[in-house]
């Protein structure tokens, strides 16, 4: 039996089991619709649209400040499953939103960050709809059906490899949308993702990909131990 240890990093992979979250600054309009929704409104079955989704969607959908968007993301975390599904279109559109007004860039860092905890985010809500999404968004970018191939656009000003490390991003981040090693749901992913992935047009990153999968799999046989400190 392997314990892993996450003050040490081992495998740069081992962040993404972990769940880590990255220190979010909420502004005090966010700490003050946080606290409200969990004392009044998370376990509140009669509040049909709390204050906090109104909030976190038009933050999505009108804001352009990358710090709000993605402390809008974080919310999406902290809400009931039921909350965080009325949320599911506003993150697929503007997940396809960015992979298609060409401001993806290789340099805009925060931008990619955003976007990756954006399919993280997503993938929380874990109903059938979001993982076929997620899964389509695993494979090779010339596969993608939503968005269309034909319609992605990045930023022009970068080299054709740097789109493609955009690209690996994305689908890093939808791999790490799909499983969660507290959820049955990713268990039986297993054998039909990596059975796709392996009929998918071969590049550099299916290994990779493959590589997780399996260390997935140990996990859930109990070959690996997770241990937070």
């Amino acid at each position: 039996m392997y314990k892993i240890f996450f003050s040490v990093v081992i495998i740069g992979f081992l962040e993404i089991i972990a769940n880590a979250r990255p220190a979010i600054i909420f502004n005090q309009e966010e700490k003050e619709i946080l606290k409200y929704y969990l004392d009044y409104e998370k376990d509140d079955n009669n509040i049909e649209y709390p204050k906090i989704v109104t909030y976190i969607s038009n933050t999505i959908n009108y804001n352009t400040d990358f710090n709000r968007w993605n402390a809008a993301f974080f919310l999406m975390d902290q809400l009931a499953d039921q909350h965080r599904r009325m949320l599911e279109t506003t993150c697929k559109n503007f997940i396809i939103s960015s992979l298609t007004n060409g401001s993806l860039s290789k340099i805009d860092n925060k931008k990619l960050s955003v976007i990756k905890k954006s399919l993280v985010s997503l993938g929380k809500i874990r109903n059938e709809s979001t993982i076929i999404f997620l899964e389509k968004l695993v494979f090779t970018h010339d596969e993608w059906t939503n968005p269309s191939s034909e319609n992605l656009k990045l930023a022009d000003d970068q080299s054709e490899l740097d789109k493609l490390s955009v690209y690996r991003t994305i689908r890093y981040g939808a791999f790490e949308g799909i499983f969660d090693i507290h959820d049955s749901i990713s268990e039986t992913l297993l054998n039909s993702l990596e059975k796709k992935i392996k009929e998918s047009r071969e590049d550099t990153i299916n290994r990779f990909l493959l590589n997780r999968i399996e260390l997935y799999r140990k996990i859930y046989r109990g070959e690996i131990k997770i241990e937070i400190q």
